[in-house]
């Protein structure tokens, strides 16, 4: 009787959260709630530390990144460089040319981002193809999105069941990327987020994971600091450039660390 109590007490301890969280937003109105979390701030500057994996594992091959953001010109500057502070690798793109990570991270209008992320294949009905459906079955009928979990976490699902689709999976309570699965160029790619923090009300998660094509994880990057709403001089004093790429300090690295970089930046931003 006392084992028949027990199963009946997980049973319910799994289903009650699942029944609770039922409706499903409309997709477009998630991406909205998601976006809106990066609005209202001058710009962020991020530095992080960024390695290779290897059957799950860390690896010694690593390096530092920092990525500045100014939200007055939607312009992304990242840089990768070693421990002494040498520039490695620049970049510089404006948001038109934003990758589907920085999107995430950075875009504060829920249209744009909406439209980044269809462009990626993650089906999101946007709210004017909702507004001309007259009923809300025939509305809910249209949305693709679905109730699940990431690992004990309660989360929202834009997408299909299928683990090769496109997918957003999205945080219930908070709103925040857990992850996002797409095709690009041939091959299909997921990030994995893991424990988010706030800095002065700006979301950033504490790392994430990036796989290629079903294998495991190819990289990791961690956070190591975050300054919401930096000094912009390094913007309003250089002027925009063309350039990027590996800087004669980068050209001369091991195969092993040149790679880490340039897979980093052609695949994540």
């Amino acid at each position: 009787m006392k084992n028949f109590i027990f199963i009946l007490l997980v049973l319910v301890s799994i289903i009650s959260p699942l029944c609770s969280f039922g409706y499903v937003p409309p997709s477009q109105y998630m991406v909205n709630k998601l976006a809106m979390k990066h609005g209202g701030f001058k710009g962020f500057k991020i530095k992080t530390e960024v390695m290779g994996m290897e059957f799950g594992q860390s690896t010694e091959t690593k390096f530092k990144a920092i990525h500045t953001y100014y939200s007055e010109i939607q312009m992304l500057r990242s840089k990768a460089i070693n421990d002494s502070g040498q520039i490695l690798y620049s970049m510089e793109k404006p948001m038109k040319m934003f990758s589907v990570l920085s999107q995430l991270q950075f875009q504060s209008d829920g249209t744009a981002l909406a439209k980044a992320l269809k462009e990626k294949g993650v089906p999101i009905t946007m709210e004017e193809e909702l507004a001309k459906i007259d009923s809300e079955e025939k509305r809910r009928a249209v949305e693709k999105t679905y109730l699940t979990r990431w690992k004990t976490t309660p989360v929202w699902a834009i997408g299909i069941k299928d683990k090769e689709s496109a997918q957003l999976w999205i945080e219930k309570d908070t709103f925040l990327p857990i992850k996002i699965s797409y095709s690009n160029g041939g091959n299909f790619f997921e990030i994995q987020f893991e424990s988010y923090r706030f800095f002065r009300e700006f979301p950033y998660p504490r790392s994430l994971q990036f796989f290629k094509d079903g294998s495991g994880p190819l990289l990791k990057e961690e956070v190591v600091e975050v300054m919401v709403n930096p000094d912009t001089n390094e913007f309003k004093n250089n002027p925009l450039s063309d350039t990027s790429g590996f800087t004669d300090a980068g050209n001369v690295l091991p195969s092993a660390t040149r790679d880490l970089i340039r897979q980093y930046y052609e695949y994540l931003r």
